[in-house]
């Protein structure tokens, strides 16, 4: 008998972790990527990225452990609010700083190693345009993360942010995060580091005047050394409507485009982790991944009201694994 087929669009985490745990059950998997090698946009990698973390937990939920990846820093991290260095519980979750892109330190790369020796298929530099999605087999999962292209050919509601960041090299072996928070209107940067390099980014829904970014590069000059010899930027969006994992009642979300994202300050690797997982468990068994999915997300639409609210917190729980602070 011949192995039912998956197609996954998008070979982030989330999509590389779906595709492992599906090959593992015996599918045919295909990943399809529209860049041309594992590592997503080259616009926005390599990068470096902070995250609280479960991690033996995370690994055994996943069915992969991706300890190499992590680098905890949870003794190390800074947090400056207006300016000013401020104290952070210790109780907290440990905290990690992680690589993004197509270094072979990365995390994409860790997983796609993985991925090509389990038999999953790549078809890099393959654009999914509107009207191949309607020719994806049954049970098609979706995992294009930020951009944008995605949401406007599921005509799926968006939010659209910009990011400005830069890169430089770090000390190898040494691992190190800052979070800066105030005085820089309603937006918020940081910076991580780990692998021999040093990443900084300041999100932002509009374009940012020059004295903003000067603002913020004289903060990270003072409190890490650092100079920011230019800016770059990029344009992502995010779900306007909340979690949503099956969509249209034809394809499976997962990652930021199922809304599997921390609302205040889009911690989202972690859920990149755990929603590839559940995105495979819903090819298999709809009824669970959705409970599973929503045992996860449940409590993002009340952030997400609070959000608009304009009240912002720095505490979180969502999920039994994901996020507590």
């Amino acid at each position: 008998m011949a192995k039912k087929e998956v197609l996954i669009v998008g070979g982030g985490p989330a999509g590389l972790v779906a595709s492992i745990n599906l090959v593992r059950e015996g599918f045919e998997v295909t990943l399809a990527d529209q860049e041309e090698q594992v590592g997503g946009n080259p616009d926005w990698h390599p990068s470096a990225h902070t995250t609280p973390l479960k991690g033996p937990a995370t690994w055994e939920y996943i069915g992969i452990d991706c300890t190499p990846c992590f680098h905890d820093i949870s003794e190390s991290l800074t947090v400056v609010v207006g300016g000013e260095s401020a104290p952070i519980e210790r109780t907290a979750e440990p905290t990690f700083t992680c690589e993004r892109g197509s270094r072979e330190t990365s995390l994409d790369s860790f997983l796609y190693r993985i991925a090509v020796k389990e038999g999953v298929k790549f078809n890099f530099g393959t654009k999914i345009r509107e009207e191949d999605l309607q020719k994806t087999p049954e049970h098609t999962i979706l995992a294009t993360g930020f951009t944008p292209a995605m949401y406007k050919t599921l005509e799926k509601p968006m939010s659209n942010y910009l990011g400005y960041h830069a890169l430089c090299d770090h000390p190898p072996g040494e691992a190190e995060g800052c979070i800066y928070l105030g005085g820089l209107g309603k937006e918020y940067g940081y910076s991580s580091a780990c692998n021999g390099l040093w990443y900084v980014l300041l999100f932002s829904r509009n374009e940012l005047p020059q004295e903003n970014l000067d603002y913020f590069a004289d903060l990270v000059k003072k409190y890490e050394d650092k100079e920011i010899a230019e800016w770059r930027r990029f344009a992502g969006a995010s779900p306007k409507s909340g979690p949503e994992l099956i969509y249209k009642d034809r394809f499976i979300l997962t990652g930021t485009l199922a809304g599997f994202i921390e609302t205040n300050y889009g911690f989202g690797i972690t859920g990149a982790l755990i929603s590839g997982k559940i995105a495979a468990l819903a090819v298999t068994d709809r009824n669970r991944a959705r409970a599973e999915f929503d045992s996860f997300t449940g409590g993002i639409p009340a952030m997400l009201e609070k959000k608009r609210k304009g009240q912002v917190e720095l505490g979180f729980k969502l999920g039994k694994i994901w996020f507590e602070i």
